[in-house]
């Protein structure tokens, strides 16, 4: 599930937003940063441990060669990510008990999923979501789509819409945001927008 976390410090948590500022890296992960991402994951989401947070990057399929991170470039330590996963909407999400016939025109397209998209509380307003996603800008144009969801007590839902991402549905646990890369899907989509069945 795709939340956008402002709510959360990580690393030194005491060090000033400007020395902090200027000094973000925006680069690409790798398998090598895995036990990182799983302890930012395991941290931003209140986990108990660290093995739910590894059993989500699995199940999602994460992609850790096309996925990003906000680091310090004196150290390494992580204060963003983006995690994309190959995680397909009609696997990740209630769509095919809700809306059968969205989730059937979905799947015949490549799409990739913003599993997690994690900021520190101190880069919020900094324009390092924008930089984050504009990184790996080239490689969601690969795909038809790009899909998040977005739980419901989460404040960020006006901020999916006004960098482009269309609402397909809701329910009473989360709104189901897609980025359509394909000129036909925008089309259809309009068409299929939250049809029941």
């Amino acid at each position: 599930m795709m939340a956008l976390n402002l709510t959360n410090k990580f690393g030194d948590i005491e060090m000033p937003t400007n020395e902090l500022l200027s000094n973000i890296k925006i680069t690409s992960t790798n398998k090598n940063d895995i036990a990182k991402i799983i302890e930012f994951i395991s941290k931003s989401w209140g986990m108990s441990g660290n093995f739910e947070a590894f059993q989500q990057i699995v199940h999602a399929n994460a992609e850790l060669g096309k996925s990003v991170k906000a680091v310090d470039k004196r150290n390494g330590e992580m204060y963003g990510l983006l995690l994309l996963a190959h995680y397909p909407i009609q696997h990740g999400s209630p769509i095919i008990g809700e809306y059968s016939a969205l989730a059937n025109y979905l799947q015949q397209y490549t799409q990739i999923n913003g599993h997690s998209f994690i900021i520190d509380e101190r880069l919020r307003g900094k324009g390092i979501d924008k930089k984050m996603l504009g990184y790996c800008k080239d490689y969601i144009k690969t795909f038809d789509f790009a899909w998040c969801a977005v739980e419901k007590d989460l404040k960020s839902h006006n901020y999916w819409e006004k960098i482009g991402f269309d609402k397909v549905f809701s329910n009473s646990d989360a709104s189901f945001y897609v980025l359509p890369q394909n000129e036909h899907l925008i089309f259809d989509l309009k068409h299929y927008y939250c049809k029941k069945d």
